[in-house]
């Protein structure tokens, strides 16, 4: 069920997105277009979910080794986003 949930997510969220783009621009709702900006990110999480997922079901692959390799693809995709919508400070701090 896991599976067809986070395959179902990777296929309909970047549809979503580009919809409620769409909307929040016609309505002038900045936070529903900024929201949408969030989208990729959650499909990409979908995306490696999924694949947890299916390493775990056909490789038996469970416990420390997926958690580490889910993890070290995780964080990447969240410092482009917190580059993305953070004003860069004074000093590059």
């Amino acid at each position: 069920m896991g599976i067809v949930l986070a395959a179902a997510s990777l296929a309909v969220m970047p549809f979503l997105s580009l919809a409620q783009r769409r909307a929040g621009r016609e309505l002038g709702c900045r936070s529903a277009v900024a929201d949408s900006r969030q989208t990729p990110s959650c499909t990409y999480l979908s995306g490696v979910l999924l694949l947890g997922l299916v390493l775990n079901s056909t490789l038996g692959w469970s416990g420390g080794c997926a958690h580490h390799c889910r993890g070290s693809t995780q964080g990447g995709p969240g410092r482009m986003e917190r580059r993305k919508l953070l004003p860069a400070r004074p000093g590059g701090v």
